[in-house]
């Protein structure tokens, strides 16, 4: 996990433009059905976030949009948090099994509806303010889904993140993406990991440059 935040501070540089959520990853078209959908959130700020009372939608259009309230959960600075659809079918061990224990699994029993042809994954704060919102389908410029690959943010320092430029289609062994373990082979995704900022890889080129130059 990449601490952008408290790396730019050490380096003398600011992330106080940037959003202190961020969606970074959808899962929102498993093989076999959307069987175990996953949304990842990362913190790009300077303190742990309390994600009570934060709600999870989709398209806020739709005459019936679906929403849930998380009752508990939290996300360090740098960290992440993966909130996953549960129910008698989709069990947290099953997530546990397919991506890994370690991960800040957040259960959402009430889960959104996200189509694959496109959809908004939607973030509010408990004072209903949007933090974060990303509308995603190949029709609006975002990677077509494949019945087994998420989508995910490429650069969290971004201008503009939730610009379509800026997503990609998980691929296996591209940016910590692989496949799942048992039940969830078919699937590709990256639940807890963020690629390494931009901003940050031109550094590490900058300062192998001038160690280069010595």
């Amino acid at each position: 996990m990449i601490k952008t935040t408290a790396l730019l501070t050490v380096l003398g540089l600011t992330a106080a433009t940037q959003a202190d959520i961020l969606i970074t990853e959808v899962m929102y078209d498993n093989a076999g059905g959307n069987e175990h959908e996953y949304i990842e959130l990362y913190n790009n700020g300077v303190t742990t976030i309390d994600l009570t009372g934060y709600t999870i939608s989709d398209d806020p259009a739709q005459d019936t949009p679906h929403t849930y309230t998380l009752t508990s959960g939290s996300i360090e600075p740098g960290g992440t948090a993966v909130l996953v659809r549960i129910d008698t079918a989709r069990l947290i061990e099953n997530y546990e099994n397919a991506w890994g224990a370690s991960i800040n699994w957040i259960e959402v029993p009430t889960w959104p509806t996200y189509t694959n042809g496109g959809d908004v994954v939607v973030l509010t704060d408990p004072a209903s303010n949007v933090v974060a919102s990303v509308a995603y389908g190949a029709g609006v410029g975002f990677p077509a889904s494949n019945d087994s690959a998420s989508i995910y943010m490429l650069d969290v320092d971004a201008v503009n993140p939730y610009d379509a430029s800026n997503w990609a289609l998980s691929q296996d062994g591209v940016d910590g993406a692989h496949y799942g373990n048992s039940p969830r082979t078919a699937d590709i995704g990256s639940p807890g990991v963020i690629p390494e900022p931009a901003s940050l890889a031109l550094m590490g080129l900058g300062a192998a440059a001038m160690i280069r130059r010595r």
